[in-house]
């Protein structure tokens, strides 16, 4: 997180390390759904110009807590539910439209679910798709974002029986 490309150029500057890794994972947390991008651009570009090319990006850890005014802000990425689903909502089809380009395989929400009880401490708490209070598991309005959002990056309409099938539309 935080300045992963500034970190990965000087992992590159040293002798041979460019040869022990298969791809990069980032965690590009950011206030906003467009600074996503911004943050895997700025790693792409250093892969780049370290003959990295063709070596696969994953966005691995990617989240907006919903943690605003019940945590402490990290990071500035605390937001409300409405935040949260909006962010998300901003950010799928961005991933979609610059993937190729990023050399984008994966990307992965921080967390499905979320301990969110009274005495929940952490901004992070609250990042996940689904909130878990009092041994009550309720989705949040994110999660359906997110499985619209991933059907239409693996250019489905719908899921049918196994994970394998993607029923197209039209």
């Amino acid at each position: 997180p935080n300045f992963s490309w500034k970190y990965l150029a000087q992992i590159y500057r040293v002798p041979g390390a460019r040869g022990l890794f298969d791809a990069v994972a980032v965690h590009p947390y950011t206030a906003q759904a467009q600074g996503v991008i911004t943050i895997l651009s700025r790693v792409r570009a250093v892969m780049d110009r370290y003959g990295d090319r063709a070596k696969p990006m994953m966005a691995t850890e990617v989240s907006w807590p919903s943690s605003l005014g019940k945590a402490p802000n990290t990071f500035g990425l605390g937001t409300t539910v409405q935040g949260q689903t909006s962010r998300l909502r901003a950010m799928m089809p961005l991933l979609g439209a610059d993937r190729g380009r990023l050399g984008l395989t994966a990307f992965y929400w921080y967390s499905w679910m979320g301990n969110e009880g009274a005495s929940s401490p952490s901004t992070f708490d609250y990042a996940g798709l689904e909130k878990y209070v009092s041994g009550q598991v309720t989705a949040k309005p994110a999660l359906a974002v997110y499985a619209r959002g991933a059907l239409r990056l693996e250019g489905c309409t719908a899921k049918r029986g196994s994970a394998a099938y993607c029923a197209s539309g039209g």
